[in-house]
């Protein structure tokens, strides 16, 4: 079966496909912007995809869920020192100025780590995003293998991206030596 998608203002066509991922069916992505290559993912992953979405198609922004409206959004602030304005989309200013305001919080959450999963899907280089989902997963103790499988996803697609890598390494470090 097919199911179209819209994630960050692109279509997506989804396939669900009987390949496993450690038992677990798996989605195949395909054809958009954010994923130029085929994905397969396996379904659980779907939850962090539908956190990128509203119902209606169209990018869902935190300045519109009501389970953010308790953090005040801190915008980025250059002080006018920039040679060349970068045009940022409005869903990257919007999930990034939420970003700042729960690192100034250092707010260590399950709404924080969707967070980040949306933010290092906008830019895996994100080494601020990384070390930060470090410290929230201590702190929640996330499943390692949900984990391994986000990254995965992500170092298939970046496979010569530094921190994503490092990521891996540091957070196998932590599970097996808080265990």
């Amino acid at each position: 079966t097919e199911a179209n998608l819209f994630l960050q203002g692109h279509l997506c066509v989804i396939f669900f496909c009987e390949r496993l991922i450690q038992g677990e069916r798996c989605l195949q992505i395909r054809g958009c912007g954010v994923f130029p290559r085929c994905l397969v993912l396996p379904l659980s992953f779907l939850l962090t995809l539908l956190v990128l979405m509203s119902t209606c198609g169209k990018h869902l922004f935190y300045r519109d869920r009501k389970e953010w409206n308790d953090i005040t959004p801190v915008p980025q602030d250059d002080n006018g020192r920039h040679i060349v304005n970068i045009a940022y989309s409005e869903e990257f200013v919007d999930a990034h100025d939420y970003f700042r305001a729960v690192l100034l919080k250092n707010e260590l959450s399950e709404r924080t780590f969707s967070l980040t999963s949306e933010i290092l899907l906008m830019n895996p280089a994100n080494y601020t995003a990384w070390e930060y989902r470090r410290r929230i997963i201590k702190e929640i103790s996330s499943d390692l293998n949900a984990e391994l499988r986000f990254v995965g996803s992500l170092i298939e697609e970046y496979s010569k991206n530094y921190q994503v890598s490092d990521y891996i390494y540091i957070y196998i470090y932590i599970y097996i030596y808080s265990t």
